[in-house]
């Protein structure tokens, strides 16, 4: 035995856990991130443009009718939940996209007791009304009426 200790475990090239990126898993990413980025915005931008002025305003009590509509609201809310967890994913700082917007759209999308009511407050962050108020402006619609008292 020589005067040193052998080492207990073997460390591995710490380099060697690094993945490595060729041109076409690069290519792949940025294909697939702005393809994603397109897909968000338009949903988002179009949905937004869509909505009546006063659709805030309106009371909307309807209730489902037949089985169809049943499923319709089932899958609705399925998307409005996806959507949802989309944009708070979007949200995070460094991930781009149009986070807050993206859960706005899915909290309109939901349905429920308290789906207006969480639009509402996030509509009224001045930040976000002012976004969607330029948004349907550059659209040719006129801005979302909200209700002094939520």
């Amino acid at each position: 035995m020589s005067g040193r200790l052998a080492p207990i475990v073997e460390c591995p090239d710490p380099h060697s856990a690094m993945p490595s990126f060729n041109n076409s898993s690069i290519a792949l990413s940025v294909g697939l991130f702005v393809l994603g980025l397109v897909v968000s915005s338009t949903i988002v931008v179009s949905f937004l443009v869509a909505l009546p002025p006063s659709y805030f305003l309106d009371p909307q009590s309807r209730r489902p009718r037949s089985a169809r509509s049943v499923l319709f609201m089932t899958a609705k809310n399925v998307l409005a939940v996806l959507l949802i967890a989309f944009g708070l994913v979007l949200a995070i700082p460094g991930v781009p996209g149009q986070g807050l917007l993206t859960i706005l759209v899915g909290l309109l999308l939901l349905g429920g007791p308290v789906q207006r009511t969480a639009a509402r407050r996030l509509l009224r962050r001045r930040f976000v009304k002012g976004r969607v108020d330029r948004l349907r402006r550059r659209f040719g619609r006129p801005p979302l009426l909200l209700d002094e008292a939520d």
